[in-house]
């Protein structure tokens, strides 16, 4: 609705009136929320579908990609605040965290404490969310007991490879892995390597 640039001095120029409506607009997201959850429910739960996830109650994938733009300081103030209220107002949260340029609100995120898991998008170009160049964030969030969300591309053995050492790394709870279309026969093999191997 702002144009990226003129909202960052939106920031600094009008903060209360950016608070009156991020207040308002939390508002009408809680409404039309909860009225599409009571249509696409099921019994216990229901699907986010973008993130190909399904929780009990109410399962919601939450972000805010225009911090990339934003400081540590405006974040904690303008973000925050909003999101936590976001947080509490359903059962399972995934936060999409998007970009590089959004790093140093990692631990900001992190200290919300009704955010259940972190999906890590390093975006186009970048390392896949599997490499080692970001297990440093997955610690982070595993030392705030995050649950960890991994899309895993490649061929066969490269997906085989990569999960293990994420499953090695950081156990097989609270990790969740979204692996591409294959063949029957790989997708029987990863399930019987996952049983085999994954257990702790």
């Amino acid at each position: 609705m702002r144009d990226p640039m003129q909202f960052c001095y939106d920031l600094i120029d009008q903060p209360e009136t950016i608070k009156k409506h991020l207040s308002i607009l939390n508002g009408l997201y809680h409404r039309y929320f909860d009225s599409f959850h009571q249509i696409s429910r099921d019994d216990e739960g229901n699907c986010y579908t973008c993130f190909e996830v399904w929780g009990k109650g109410k399962t919601v994938k939450l972000q805010c990609d225009f911090a990339a733009l934003m400081n540590p300081e405006q974040f904690k103030e303008f973000v925050v605040p909003y999101l936590r209220d976001q947080a509490r107002h359903y059962d399972r949260r995934l936060y999409h965290f998007d970009g590089e340029d959004a790093l140093p609100h990692l631990d900001a995120l992190l200290e919300i404490e009704e955010i259940d898991a972190l999906q890590w998008t390093p975006g186009a170009g970048k390392a896949p969310m599997g490499d080692e160049k970001w297990f440093p964030i997955y610690d982070r969030a595993r030392d705030y007991d995050k649950a960890l969300w991994f899309s895993i591309y490649g061929c066969y053995d490269e997906l085989v490879s990569v999960s293990d050492r994420l499953v090695k790394r950081y156990g097989d709870k609270g990790v969740y892995m979204i692996f591409p279309t294959m063949s029957r026969a790989e997708a029987e093999a990863l399930i019987l390597h996952a049983e085999r191997n994954w257990h702790s």
